[in-house]
């Protein structure tokens, strides 16, 4: 794919649409595409990795293993989310797992090259720390309130 293409995607994400061009000029030249077929894992909770993913086409699951209940779904995702957030911060360890739940295209940023672009252009790096700091804390409210519903049929 055209780093024009990804570009054009980029500005169509609700992730990035509302980024300034130039953001956007330097996120296509690090992304690459990637495609997963349904029930194929994106990552695994527990794994170590360096990949974040923009949802382009699809749809994703997020899950997390409960001892005594197996894997447990607390959201699905769809085109213009953000999936594995984890790699831009330190921590390379998943904190859940994600699958393909439908044939799902995305883009797919190496973690520690976003870090450098992030050290190099404060600015970008600034607006993208809010940004992904946005889907965390709703992600963090999303799933508490999924888990209070499990547990509380569990009883």
């Amino acid at each position: 794919m055209s780093n024009d293409t990804i570009l054009d995607l980029l500005k169509e994400l609700h992730f990035t649409q509302d980024f300034e061009p130039q953001y956007l000029e330097k996120l296509a030249q690090l992304a690459r595409t990637a495609y997963f077929p349904p029930n194929d894992a994106l990552f695994k909770e527990g794994d170590m990795g360096d990949t974040i993913y923009l949802i382009t086409e699809g749809q994703v699951s997020i899950e997390f293993y409960v001892p005594g209940r197996g894997p447990i779904k607390v959201m699905t995702l769809s085109a213009g989310e953000l999936v594995g957030w984890s790699p831009f911060f330190a921590g390379k360890l998943y904190t859940a797992t994600a699958r393909a739940l439908i044939p799902t295209h995305v883009l797919a940023f190496n973690g520690t090259d976003l870090q450098v672009l992030c050290q190099v252009d404060h600015a970008l790096g600034c607006v993208l720390a809010w940004r992904v700091a946005e889907v965390v804390t709703g992600r963090l409210k999303a799933t508490r309130l999924q888990l209070l519903d499990i547990f509380a049929s569990a009883d």
